[in-house]
């Protein structure tokens, strides 16, 4: 579909979300992921054989394939070095974290740049709330990893559930990108249109059926949609939509980033973790450009927190009405 930039911040401020077809090149843009996790995977499994996690590095199997068998049998302990974040409160000085030049080439990717201008305006902060989500096929998680939504499918919520309140009127921006196909059998995102137009719902920590931060069903606003998405597809959403994902049931291993965007200056909702300017008229000097600087920030950042574990939770456990 061929839209003007005008069109395009309609259609997210009207439904809540855009989807922007081929706005990267699988070769050029994510190519250089594939590559760096390649070699992420061989240090990790060659650690994991070592102290005995897992029996086998399966070096002769494609990343994807080689992913899942090291997930089925370290039980998901593979996911602990593949996402880009620190865990809040529960990260130590060991917490994994990947921080190569390819993950800090995707943030700082001028296409995508280009297009979440189109969105928050030209000074932008990377922020920092980033995840790489690697899912294997569902009928492999084990039933007591089936919560986590790393590994098996995301619970229904709103990405502005994850700040704190100092952050609810910035213009964060969430940026999903799949490196392998999204769709409905592989697990692809669904969300509801105009939902962005109320408010922050209240989400519920556990119930019988479901664990972790999310929206109960019975909240979940009607007409969900499933948006299946190639890789190259970009999807741009308000905070406040609410969405989710179907379980992978293939065979092959789901793979996505999901990015956060917000003006230069305005409150991430998250300051323990660190957030750099990735576009600036205002200030050019600012913009970081060097992949080691970012990573350090991440890592000062682990070490900090690990001594003072931050408040990570917006809502009092005892105050959600999780019956």
């Amino acid at each position: 579909m061929n839209v003007t930039e005008t069109s395009r911040r309609q259609v997210l401020d009207e439904v809540g979300y855009l989807v922007w077809k081929n706005l990267l090149d699988p070769d050029q843009d994510l190519l250089p992921l594939f590559e760096e996790y390649d070699q992420l995977i061989d240090d990790v499994s060659a650690r994991m054989e070592a102290d005995g996690v897992v029996s086998d590095c399966y070096p002769d199997l494609p990343l994807g394939r080689r992913v899942i068998r090291l997930a089925v049998e370290s039980r998901g302990q593979v996911f602990a070095h593949t996402d880009i974040c620190l865990p809040g409160a529960r990260t130590t000085p060991e917490t994994p974290i990947h921080l190569g030049p390819a993950v800090f080439g995707l943030l700082a990717n001028e296409k995508l740049l280009d297009a979440v201008e189109t969105f928050v305006g030209p000074e932008i902060l990377v922020h920092p709330v980033q995840h790489a989500r690697m899912k294997p096929p569902q009928h492999l998680v084990p039933e007591d990893l089936y919560f986590n939504t790393m590994i098996s499918r995301t619970v229904w919520h709103q990405d502005q559930s994850v700040v704190h309140e100092a952050g609810d009127e910035t213009d964060i921006l969430t940026v999903w990108i799949p490196l392998t196909e999204a769709t409905l059998e592989t697990g692809c995102l669904l969300v509801v249109p105009g939902s962005h137009r109320g408010e922050l719902i209240l989400h519920c920590l556990d119930t019988p059926e479901t664990k972790g931060l999310h929206i109960p069903e019975e909240r979940v606003p009607p007409g969900a949609v499933p948006l299946e998405m190639e890789p190259g597809d970009v999807l741009f959403m308000h905070r406040r939509t609410v969405h989710s994902s179907l379980p992978n049931l293939s065979d092959e291993l789901r793979w996505s980033f999901d990015l956060r965007y917000s003006p230069v200056g305005a409150p991430t909702g998250r300051d323990w973790a660190p957030s750099f300017v990735a576009r600036s008229q205002a200030d050019p000097d600012s913009v970081v450009v060097d992949p080691l600087i970012w990573r350090d920030m991440w890592l000062e950042t682990r070490e900090r927190i690990s001594r003072e574990p931050p408040v990570s939770f917006r809502w009092d456990p005892d105050d959600l009405r999780c019956a």
